[in-house]
């Protein structure tokens, strides 16, 4: 994705980091030099650009069950060619339909909001999340069982009620804790 400057193996890092602290590099250039001395170049090629034209059109659905029958769509004409959405859709399938559902209608209204309205909402949907017996659910399945077998309520994305969704996004009674921001 071009965001590394340099791939290190996990071995040399401990060397890499006594390097760094005897020579006190002072410029960025300085520490590049020696951070090249350690550089591997057997990393693998990334594989998300190659995928970027089929993860937007994915992801691209008005709503999670979109997002979900593209995926379906994308996994059953994939052939021997793994595209990821297999994968994802399989990711998919073992979260919280309704928090799915909830995060995806949150991404569509924060465009264009600022940094305060995102979290005030942010901190709405989190209060109210945290009430739910599906929030309780995945402690279960994920820490205290441990068995990654949540049983959610709803089950599917498919049988998430667009006006619980809708409840979550309404202002906190005035009754209720509000972030006040330091500015």
């Amino acid at each position: 994705l071009g965001f590394a400057q340099a791939v290190v193996a996990s071995a040399d890092f401990a060397e890499l980091k006594g390097s760094l602290i005897a020579a006190a590099p002072r410029t960025k250039e300085e520490a590049a030099a020696i951070v090249a001395r350690f550089q591997t170049k057997d990393f693998p090629a990334a594989t998300l650009p190659a995928r970027q034209a089929i993860i937007d059109h994915c992801f691209a659905g008005d709503s999670m069950a979109d997002i979900v029958a593209r995926l379906s769509r994308e996994a059953a004409s994939d052939g021997s060619s793994d595209s990821g959405a297999a994968t994802a859709l399989d990711m998919l399938r073992h979260r919280c339909p309704f928090s799915m559902v909830l995060t995806h209608e949150f991404l569509k209204r924060i465009k264009g909001l600022s940094v305060e309205e995102v979290l005030q909402i942010d901190y709405r949907l989190a209060l109210r999340c945290i009430t739910t017996a599906d929030f309780n659910e995945g402690i279960r399945a994920v820490l205290i069982d441990k068995d990654n077998q949540a049983k959610w309520n709803p089950a599917t994305i498919e049988t998430v009620d667009a006006a619980t969704v809708e409840r979550f996004f309404a202002p906190l009674p005035a009754t209720e804790r509000v972030l006040n921001w330091i500015g």
